[in-house]
């Protein structure tokens, strides 16, 4: 018999995209045992809108999306745990692919790609959030020191070790990397596993909160976490910083696409002085030059 799984969606705003969340949910070839929503104190319709699908739902002042998928998973009991943010969906047998997987290995936590939802398009079977990136089945913590490939919508966790483990930082300084840190810290109670298929649908779009600046702020102060458990091992030093440096590239292209040269420039020279040089740092620094 398969393990139960409890499904958690945090909302804040969501009642754009919430009803096609839920619905996606509803149409696994594998029913969850349970199914929570958990409004973060939202100011729209989101709460009322679960609640006339017949959804339990719980309502929650606002502390983040960590803080509210705590509040979610406190509140079911189901020992397999799947999260899924409210503007992003489940593809079709999502539960049933992972439960057979978590079934048959030792891991604590299994997660897999997810197809790109972009404005006005429909999601594109070829079009991939990690795209050609070669992610092995086993994610260990170097791999997610050089990077994160692990979508939250499409990760599931045993509730074991997300007890074992205190569950999300609710620090709002790590909203948008809150799930990040997770993973790098459920990497204590056993290994994460990676299947190479779409688990889930991302949508792009303004309102995530991906916001790089944000990102960035929230990877610094994870890194300082990581390296307060080893403060003497140096070569954990030199992939805490090129992972700040990492991050501060993006934000320069941000900076870059913006029209913010100078800005651009500023990002890149920190980024060149944590280790993170390449062909990609070049090429902004380059373009920075041309606006």
């Amino acid at each position: 018999m398969s393990e139960a799984v409890a499904v958690v969606i945090p909302a804040y705003n969501s009642q754009r995209f919430l009803a096609e969340a839920i619905a996606s949910v509803k149409a696994q070839s594998e029913a969850p045992a349970e199914l929570l929503i958990v409004d973060d104190g939202s100011r729209d319709e989101s709460a009322s809108l679960a609640e006339g699908l017949g959804e339990r739902c719980i309502r929650r002042e606002n502390g983040g999306p960590g803080a509210a998928r705590n509040t979610g998973v406190a509140a079911t009991s189901s020992p397999l745990i799947a999260f899924l943010d409210a503007d992003d969906l489940f593809t079709p047998d999502k539960l049933a692919r992972q439960v057979a997987h978590m079934a048959k290995s030792d891991c604590v936590a299994c997660g897999g790609d997810a197809l790109l939802l972009r404005p006005g398009q429909s999601a594109v079977a070829g079009e991939r959030k990690n795209g050609a990136a070669q992610v092995p089945g086993r994610v260990d913590r170097e791999l997610l020191l050089r990077s994160n490939p692990l979508i939250c919508s499409s990760m599931m966790i045993r509730r074991s070790a997300f007890d074992a483990i205190g569950g999300f930082d609710e620090d709002r300084d790590l909203i948008a990397t809150e799930d990040y840190d997770l993973w790098l810290r459920v990497l204590a109670e056993g290994p994460i596993d990676y299947l190479d298929e779409a688990l889930a649908v991302y949508r792009l779009g303004p309102w995530s909160l991906s916001d790089n600046e944000l990102f960035a702020a929230g990877i610094d102060k994870i890194m300082a976490k990581v390296l307060a458990g080893s403060p003497q091992d140096s070569l954990l030093e030199q992939q805490t910083e090129l992972r700040r440096g990492r991050a501060r590239i993006d934000l320069a292209y941000d900076r870059l696409l913006a029209g913010d040269g100078p800005g651009a420039r500023r990002v890149l020279r920190a980024a060149r002085q944590l280790g993170a040089v390449g062909l990609p740092t070049w090429k902004i620094w380059l373009r920075s030059w041309l606006r």
